[in-house]
């Protein structure tokens, strides 16, 4: 994957989810005219912020690996590979969508929070370091 395609992936994402997002927190109630929880209104915002975060943490990852290349795993002088920051950004949006679960839940801590970047950094950095094959 080149460059250009993640960063056109990247910016597609981001302007999906973030028109998913304010479509849902402008017009679409999260619960029931009978009180309860719209199920499916809720799982839609989480999926938009998972594509929302995504676009902006692969854009954020991007930048960071140009400068420092090392982020994606790469030596000091080779470029990263782009797909890299794209996987990254995921990462960042699945970890959001757990920490807004949790919330949801109402079972969020600082504990949930830092073990949920803790266990999405060790992933990355297995998948970073795995032998290819």
């Amino acid at each position: 994957m080149t460059r250009t395609q993640t960063l056109g992936w990247s910016i597609f994402l981001l302007i999906v989810g973030g028109g998913i997002v304010a479509y849902v927190l402008q017009r679409i109630p999260p619960t029931t005219p009978d009180g309860q929880r719209n199920l499916p209104v809720i799982v839609l915002f989480i999926l938009a912020l998972v594509s929302l975060s995504t676009g902006l943490g692969a854009l954020g990852a991007l930048a960071l690996h140009k400068r420092w290349p090392a982020l994606g795993g790469q030596r000091r002088y080779t470029p990263s590979k782009p797909e890299i920051a794209l996987r990254q950004g995921l990462l960042l949006g699945l970890s959001l969508a757990a920490v807004a679960i949790f919330a949801l839940l109402r079972t969020l801590d600082i504990t949930f929070i830092l073990v949920t970047f803790l266990l999405l950094g060790l992933v990355e950095a297995y998948l970073q370091n795995r032998q290819t094959r």
